[in-house]
């Protein structure tokens, strides 16, 4: 789901998204109805990530919340099947719109057929089967590096990608294809948790940086043992530690 403001936008993600085809002349309300025609005349189901994107992002006391009214109107009522998945953010912007505005929920609350709320905690062996999924080819000792820094980095899922995408640049410096754990330790060591830990101070600065005298900032691993050449921690050693940055949610 996109977070713009403009309708066009909106209904132009879920017309590409159903192969409905787009004129750039067209009007929303144009490609609206192409849309609605698709979901209403065959057997689809219409699944929309990032749902906390619905909420309008400009309230004031006359607002309407315009996309959810349209799922509810064009969609569920007509047995379109609809699924949203969203972190908290959604019930968060659902409660401040309705205590902004006139609009209330029990039309949308009466529609939700079914709230699952999504794990609150991976376990060291989910973190390992991300890693996997990232690097099919790569060894155990490589994984399991992977599932330590996530356990160590405030950025936890997506520092793997960014781990294995910094890895993937090294070896194909070197004319390499596949990466090696070698690949993974320099990459850990020489870029990924520096920046970590410079954004981390960064972002633990004071809003009037000027006012304080300047600072040396020194970039420190925030596992030790990637500066040696030890083998990570096994994996059924690292405790289980909860989802970033949001507990998600999926309900329809």
């Amino acid at each position: 789901m996109e977070s713009s403001r403009d309708e066009m936008s909106f209904f132009r993600a879920i017309a590409k998204a159903l192969g409905v085809s787009i004129n750039l002349n067209s009007k929303a309300q144009e490609l609206r109805q192409r849309i609605e025609d698709t979901l209403q005349g065959g057997d689809l189901m219409i699944v929309i990530d990032e749902a906390h994107y619905l909420w309008p992002n400009l309230i004031d006391s006359r607002t309407l919340p315009a996309r959810i009214n349209w799922i509810l109107t064009a969609l569920v009522n007509n047995g379109v099947p609809v699924a949203l998945v969203t972190t908290p953010q959604f019930l968060r912007n659902q409660k401040e719109f309705e205590a902004r505005t006139r609009w209330t929920s029990e039309q949308l609350t009466g529609r939700i057929g079914h709230y699952e709320p999504l794990p609150t905690t991976l376990t060291p062996e989910d973190l390992h089967k991300v890693a996997a999924a990232l690097l099919p080819d790569a060894s155990e000792q490589t994984l399991e590096a992977l599932v330590v820094y996530a356990q160590a980095s405030t950025k936890y899922l997506a520092g793997i990608r960014h781990a294995v995408d910094r890895a993937r640049f090294i070896a194909g410096k070197d004319g390499r294809d596949r990466i090696q754990f070698s690949d993974v330790k320099r990459a850990l060591k020489e870029a990924v948790i520096p920046s970590d830990t410079a954004f981390a101070n960064a972002v633990g600065q004071t809003n009037h940086p000027a006012r304080k005298r300047a600072a040396k900032v020194i970039a420190t691993p925030l596992q030790r043992g990637f500066s040696t050449p030890a083998i990570p921690l096994p994996v059924e050693r690292i405790p289980s530690r909860s989802v970033r940055p949001a507990l998600a949610a999926a309900f329809h």
